[in-house]
């Protein structure tokens, strides 16, 4: 994010150059409808588990819900939004910095409402460790040529983290007999996000 004067920022992937093009204007319409599509998508994804968090809140059984999925959500969302940063692709920015702000207002209102907020403050302490961890090996570690292949390959694992991590509540929901604690919105959300951000990735010739 501090080196952009000291990095060619234009992510390209090998073969793209060949593919067929559409004249100018329609480009940019296609390349916007992606990523408001994505964008409005992305935000339905991040506030699908709200139901759930409120009817928590309300009958005060917030612990049972799954908080892991939040906190990655805040993380992957910082990623991308960093990401976005460094190649100036404000599309892809304004999308995450969007579903940051829903992420954060999720946890808050998740550490409000639970009975355990010790807990909760060990996962985000844990989280923002290992960001800081990740920001100091790419301002002082990476070189710059490495700099954005390394930051774009870590966002987008950040993206199979979050989509699997709803599915860690699956084994005790089978127990239950009782899945209105898994958080599926999450998953499904992010694979329809994901192929469109994918789709947009292409045209723009983003790799990650």
């Amino acid at each position: 994010f501090f080196r952009l004067g000291q990095l060619n920022c234009q992510p390209s992937l090998t073969g793209f150059q060949d593919r067929p093009q559409l004249p100018a204007h329609m480009n940019a319409h296609v390349n916007a409808l992606l990523a408001a599509s994505g964008t409005l998508l992305g935000v339905w994804q991040f506030t699908s588990p709200w139901p759930q968090l409120r009817q928590a809140a309300r009958v005060r059984a917030m612990d049972r819900q799954d908080h892991l999925t939040l906190v990655s959500m805040a993380a992957n969302s910082v990623l991308w939004v960093l990401y976005s940063s460094i190649v100036a692709d404000m599309p892809l920015l304004r999308g995450n910095a969007g579903c940051l702000l829903v992420a954060l207002y999720l946890n808050g209102f998740y550490f409000r409402n639970c009975q355990q907020p010790a807990v909760v403050a060990r996962t985000w302490a844990a989280a923002f460790s290992m960001l800081v961890l990740c920001m100091i090996y790419f301002l002082y570690v990476a070189d710059n040529s490495s700099l954005l292949p390394h930051m774009g390959l870590l966002a987008a694992a950040s993206n199979v983290q979050l989509q699997g991590t709803p599915f860690l509540k699956i084994p005790s929901a089978l127990r239950r007999g009782d899945f209105s604690e898994v958080p599926i919105g999450v998953s499904v959300g992010g694979m329809l996000t994901s192929a469109l951000w994918a789709a947009y990735g292409y045209r723009v010739r983003d790799p990650y």
